[in-house]
C-alpha cells in the first residue's frame, strides 16, 4: 500500500468512488465531490487512505476519521456552511455521528443544498430497496 501521487482531482475521485464501501459512503464522497471539493484534493493526502490495488485495478479509501480530526483541529479551513456539508457527509460516512439536518440546511447554497438532498435521497433510496 502506498499513498496516492501525480492524480488529477477526477482521477482522485473515480478511485475514491471506487473504493466506497456501500452506498452511504458512495453518496457521502460525492457530497463532498459537489458540494466541498477542496477536501478531496490530490494536494490533500492526509485524508486519503492508502492505494489498494486489487483484480480490477485501483482504488482509494477516505479515511473518514482522519477527516473528522483534520477538520476539527482546523487544518482544514472551512466557512460554516462548508463545515454543516462535510459534517453532513461524516455523518452518512461514520456510524453513530450525527447532525441535526434541519439545522444543518440552514445557510447552505443551492448547490450544497441540492447535493445534500441527493445524498440522503441515495441512502434512503438504498434502503427502501432492500425493504
Amino acid at each position: 500500500m502506498s499513498q496516492p501521487t501525480g492524480l488529477t482531482a477526477d482521477q482522485l475521485h473515480t478511485q475514491l468512488r471506487r473504493g466506497a464501501s456501500g452506498v452511504a459512503e458512495l453518496a457521502a464522497i460525492d457530497l463532498l465531490i459537489t458540494a466541498a471539493p477542496f477536501v478531496l484534493t490530490p494536494t490533500r493526502p492526509d485524508v486519503v487512505r492508502h492505494a489498494i490495488a486489487d483484480n480490477t485495478g485501483l482504488f482509494l479509501r477516505l479515511d473518514w476519521g482522519g477527516l473528522m480530526v483534520e477538520v476539527d483541529q482546523g487544518r482544514i479551513p472551512l466557512s460554516r456552511g462548508e463545515r454543516r456539508v462535510v459534517d453532513i457527509a461524516l455523518s452518512l460516512a461514520l456510524p453513530g455521528v450525527t447532525v441535526a439536518l434541519g439545522h444543518a440546511l440552514t445557510g447552505l447554497d443551492n448547490i450544497a443544498a441540492g447535493a445534500v438532498l441527493g445524498a440522503v435521497r441515495a441512502v434512503l433510496t438504498d434502503g427502501a430497496d432492500r425493504g
